[in-house]
């Protein structure tokens, strides 16, 4: 099929074919078993459920040919491989070359495949002397399996024979069958909206064009009747769509007559095929309440969901609200609305508080379209809110170890008016007058009303709670509580106010450190003096390692003084006399009985004392020391600094200090980066030490720094004289090399370059080699064919080690003649006030477009006031226990939801103003903060179609 009408045909039907086959694969049940069910009269012949394999391919002898010898060859067979023959065609071999026809005839046989098989017997005719046709005298059997045969008796004209025997297997068309029916038969409970589909082993309809469509066969027929429109989906499926639902549990048989013919063989269906489905009666799917649901509104709609749409009287017929334990029967009236599947029973009175419900929907119930009606009873209970009162408190009323900084919960059983309880909340000692030291919340979670007031460590609280409290009804608690409780201390802690482990100190200074403390009044401390290359791995003694106790220098005890529960700081000297410490390394290890659990990170410290500051900067290639004298800042020259791999402890070089104090020393090429450190290691007074992990506070990342470890050698700018292309045309690339060292670039010892361009599919489309000039730069072009693919296009630079990347994009783009700009004439609103816009259309040589037709929509999504400032707080209405409202994993995903679309024309100016009603947004839009999104749509008048947008 050639013509458009029947393209358009494909295109539509293809993506219900899809679906379909979906379905197919999803069947509970086979269509074949549907056929041999006892009820339905099976088509002839019957197909088989489980295929009987043909025997293997028919040996035929083999004799070698002599070396040298050309053979013919069969360049072309019919039937081809997996195609039928059909039962009255005829099979046909051409040649390479011209053939001894005698020869060729009597070397050919064509048998069934089988055990035992049977020669077919028919006319062997030449239309050329390269081409032999085999017509079979009788037509071949349907649904059969045949071999045809060339023996090595063909030979060609020339006395060639062919070099092997030549078979081949191939099958004719069989009967046309049923091969899948959904819904499959037997199947119960289907949804009263299901299509029906059947499908059949060969083409029932052509490919042809929509208006042929409308004359192919409708093959099915329902008993009951349903009323539906039929079609097929390609040329062997076929769905029936009934015009509405399907009545609810009634069994429906489906009958195929006989007769139906398929279009290629026209083998016609022998007899009526049949099955039989029933659809699912109306049920129960979902209730509002839930079934044993607590503390429901006594004004709250009861509805009922069921699994189709049903029809309303009868569900208000079969509807029932008791009250549980009511002396005049219990019923409550109310009025109904039935909307499709779902059933609103709204109650005339509010219900009674604290009482238990019961709803029973009687069978019975009938489906919109009909049909049998709901097979069994449902019913389900729950129970409205109660009378307000007070369940409990956290803390409880005399609980002596609540928290140092406690909060107060009042538990209710019900949910109230958070707005009514401080005004009957009185504290002793009274609550700060400041706003911000008292902070409410309320949980609907679990019916809690929270305060937190600045609680005190070892302090004893008297809250009184009087009677008053409401609920959303304005129902008051009558409970008169008096609360009292107890903090519970501080836990004892200290810790070394170091910046970091390791501490560099000066060793003309005292020896001194300072340790913040709580409600602790003995520590134990224990000064080592280490080796100088421990400190090459300094992490290693913030464990539970322990040094020598030759390295023991001084071990004692400070008393530590400070009112309880009182954070206090106080000053230890490390030396006995309270003076400086020798350069060198030391261990600080600290303890104190009143803690159970040491933390060795907290209460250890490492100390390089010094009289020489080393400030280190470390590359890839290269490292580089300052030395200084700590007394007077000078610099240290002569100083041999030396370098260390912290990593193996390997020693990398050393280098000498300048008339400035510096030391550099090239690394080399380091196959990765490793932690280095350098230290001056000497026995005598000038020890000093400095690695690149000693850098709290200074660190680049703690300047929001962008920073690399591993640089290149070479950097490459690689560029096109346009980011996009379309087919045909030709892509102009170039590219600036430079070899980097640090902050210097320098034009490279690059001769040539290798150039690859991969489309969209990463096919090569260029590889070629390409030479840099004396600057640096190379470049190259590449023809697109008119065809090319479209999509993202890369091109690919390597020269040594080194690759480098650009990607460029095709696509089969028109460039566009004017623009579409949307102006608000305020970026923010509040909710309420109307929105106003104006709609821009302007050709880009700077006319206005006038005329031109212009649609425009309107999206709203859920907006989050976040400024970075306040990142701490959150602005949304949202009150959830379980949420992390400053967790970067919790804020859901927004997206656009069209609300509301116009058009209109741009005036002479080009313009199209555009007034959105503030109260009618305030309506559609969802609560809370909204953003909008305005987009327009032009159409030029050379039919171009250009959009633009904007956000309030």
């Amino acid at each position: 099929m050639s013509s458009p009408t029947a393209a358009l045909f494909i295109i539509h039907h293809s993506l219900f074919i899809i679906l379909a086959i979906l379905l197919a694969f999803t069947a509970c049940t086979s269509a074949t078993a549907a056929q041999t069910t006892a009820s339905t009269p099976d088509s002839s012949p019957t197909p088989t459920l489980t295929p009987t394999a043909p025997p293997p391919p028919p040996k035929v002898t083999y004799t070698p040919v002599e070396l040298g010898t050309v053979s013919p060859v069969i360049v072309q067979r019919f039937p081809r491989r997996g195609e039928e023959l059909p039962a009255d065609g005829a099979i046909e071999l051409v040649f390479d070359r011209a053939m001894d026809q005698n020869a060729v005839d009597t070397a050919f046989s064509l048998q069934t495949a089988a055990d035992q098989p049977q020669q077919i017997e028919g006319d062997i005719t030449w239309p050329d002397e390269r081409t032999m046709q085999f017509t079979p005298a009788q037509p071949l059997d349907r649904a059969t399996v045949y071999d045809a045969i060339l023996t090595q008796d063909a030979v060609a004209e020339d006395g060639a024979p062919l070099a092997e025997p030549f078979t081949f297997r191939f099958s004719t068309p069989g009967y046309l069958e049923v091969t899948q029916v959904i819904p499959t038969d037997g199947t119960t409970d289907v949804e009263t909206n299901a299509t029906i589909t059947v499908m059949f082993n060969r083409p029932v309809v052509p490919l042809t064009s929509l208006e042929e469509a409308e004359k192919f066969p409708q093959p099915l027929e329902f008993e009951p009747a349903i009323s539906g429109q039929g079609e097929w989906l390609n040329t062997s499926i076929y769905v029936f769509t009934p015009d509405g639902d399907l009545p609810g549990g009634m069994t429906f048989t489906v009958r195929v007559k006989a007769g139906l013919q398929d279009v290629a063989e026209k083998t016609d269906l022998p007899n009526d095929f049949e099955w039989r489905f029933t659809t699912q009666p109306p049920e129960v799917v979902f209730t509002t309440p839930n079934d044993g649901q607590t503390l429901v509104p006594i004004e709250n709609p009861i509805k009922i969901t069921f699994s189709q749409p049903v029809e309303a009287q009868s569900a208000q017929d079969k509807f029932e609200l008791t009250a549980a334990g009511s002396l005049f029967g219990g019923t409550v009236a109310g009025q109904y609305e039935v909307i499709s599947e779902t059933l609103t029973f709204t109650p005339t009175e509010p219900l009674e508080f604290d009482t238990r419900y019961n709803v029973t929907i009687d069978a019975g119930v009938t489906g919109a379209a009909g049909g049998s009606g709901m097979i069994s009873p449902y019913s389900f209970g729950f129970t409205t809110v109660p009378l307000p009162r007070i369940v409990g408190t956290e803390p409880a009323d005399g609980d002596n170890n609540a928290p140092p900084q406690t909060g107060f919960s009042i538990l209710f059983n019900t949910p109230i008016n958070p707005a009514t309880v401080m005004d009957h909340v009185e504290m002793v000692p009274p609550l700060p007058l400041t706003p911000t030291l008292v902070y409410t919340s309320y949980s609907p979670w679990n019916n809690s009303f929270n305060f937190s007031f600045g609680a005190q460590p070892s302090t004893t609280y008297q809250v009184r709670i009087t009677p008053g409290i409401e609920d959303p009804y304005g129902n008051k608690t009558t409970d008169n509580l008096n609360v009292r409780f107890r903090t519970r201390s501080l836990p004892p802690n200290y810790q070394l106010r170091t910046p970091d482990f390791v501490g560099t100190y000066d060793a003309a200074l005292p020896a001194k450190m300072v340790v913040r403390f709580v409600n602790v009044n003995t520590l134990n401390l224990r000064l080592y003096q280490l080796d100088p290359e421990d400190v090459l791995n300094p992490w290693d003694w913030n464990t539970d390692r322990q040094p020598d106790s030759s390295r023991l220098l001084r071990e004692w005890q400070e008393r530590l003084e400070a009112p309880a529960d009182k954070q206090a700081f106080q000053v230890i000297d490390l030396s006995e006399e309270g003076g400086p410490l020798a350069p060198g390394v030391y261990l600080l290890d600290t303890d104190s009985p009143q803690l159970n659990n040491q933390n060795y990170y907290a209460h250890r410290h490492l100390l390089v004392v010094t009289e020489i500051n080393l400030t280190l900067k470390a590359g890839q290639r290269d490292a580089l020391v300052w030395a200084t004298d700590l007394a007077n800042g000078e610099p240290v020259t002569g100083q041999e600094i030396v370098f260390f791999d912290t990593d193996n402890r390997q020693q990398l070089g050393s280098a000498t200090t300048d008339s400035s104090g510096l030391a550099r020393l090239d690394l080399g090429q380091r196959p990765y980066r490793t932690t280095i450190i350098a230290l001056i290691d000497t026995t005598d007074d000038n020890f000093s030490a400095v690695s690149e992990n000693w850098a709290r506070g200074i660190s680049p990342y703690e300047f929001g720094l962008d920073f690399a470890y591993n640089l290149p050698d070479y950097n490459v700018h690689l560029y096109t004289d346009r980011p996009i292309y379309r087919p045909g045309q030709t892509i102009h690339f170039k590219g600036i090399i430079r070899s980097e060292d640090d902050v210097q670039f320098r034009r490279p010892d690059v001769g040539r370059v290798n150039v690859s361009i991969f489309d969209a599919a990463y096919e090569t489309i260029l590889e070629e080699e390409v030479e840099v000039s004396p600057a640096g730069t190379f470049n190259g072009s590449v023809d697109l064919e008119e065809g090319a693919a479209l999509g993202n296009y890369t091109i690919a630079v390597n020269f040594g080690d080194q690759h480098f990347e650009q990607y460029v994009q095709v696509a089969a783009y028109r460039a566009p003649e004017f623009e579409v700009t949307v102006e608000p004439s305020e970026p923010e609103l509040l909710r309420g006030e109307d929105v106003e816009a104006t709609i821009h259309t302007n050709y880009f040589f700077g006319g206005p477009l006038a005329g031109a037709d212009v649609t425009w929509n309107v999206l709203a999504e859920s907006y989050r006031f976040e400024p970075p400032q306040l990142g701490g707080y959150s602005f949304t209405d949202a009150n959830d226990p379980y949420v992390c409202f400053d967790c970067w994993w919790w804020q859901p995903d927004t997206f656009p939801q069209p609300i509301l679309d116009g058009s209109g024309t741009s005036d002479a100016a080009g313009q199209l103003s555009l007034t959105l009603d503030g109260q009618e947004l305030d309506e559609i839009l969802e609560t809370g903060s909204q953003r909008l999104t305005i987009e327009a749509n032009a159409t030029g008048p050379d039919n171009q179609f250009i959009s633009g947008r904007n956000t309030v």
